[in-house]
């Protein structure tokens, strides 16, 4: 049993030192590029583009994955519309409040302009009785 075990040791590091004296090799002796090929070493950056929106909100369904290639004009997300639904809603509530308030400005408006001849009439009148008691009063004055 001790010299099965030593065996497959042995197997194992043969096979060990195989494999890396191979990698060993493949670094130190590269492969030769055609002629017509220039090789060399570098780093490609690729253009960071940020994507941004008019609304803030939350993506409720994506369109496009993570490095695909996609086209200008393209949908890439859905925005969650619950929050401006909301606001869509109170918007519309205010909007109804303000016309009902310019109904009822109108309403008004109407009841004045149909009181107004009556009341210049009361102005003209009362305006009038103050005129003859102030005549009767520097009747009866003391000059």
């Amino acid at each position: 049993m001790q010299i099965l075990k030593k065996y497959i040791l042995g197997f194992f590091l043969l096979i060990l030192f195989g494999v890396s004296s191979f990698l060993i090799y493949l670094k130190l002796n590269p492969k030769k590029a055609p002629s017509n090929l220039i090789v060399g070493t570098g780093r490609i950056d690729g253009d960071l583009i940020n994507i941004n929106t008019k609304y803030a909100g939350r993506i409720e369904k994506l369109y496009a994955d993570e490095s695909q290639k996609i086209k200008k004009g393209q949908l890439l997300a859905v925005l969650s519309s619950k929050e401006y639904k909301a606001q869509l809603d109170t918007i519309n509530q205010q909007i109804k409040v303000k016309q009902k308030e310019i109904e009822a400005k109108k309403i008004e408006l109407k009841i004045l302009k149909e009181s107004l001849p009556e009341n210049v009439k009361k102005a003209k009148s009362s305006l009038e009785a103050i005129k003859l008691f102030f005549q009767s009063l520097r009747k009866y004055s003391i000059p």
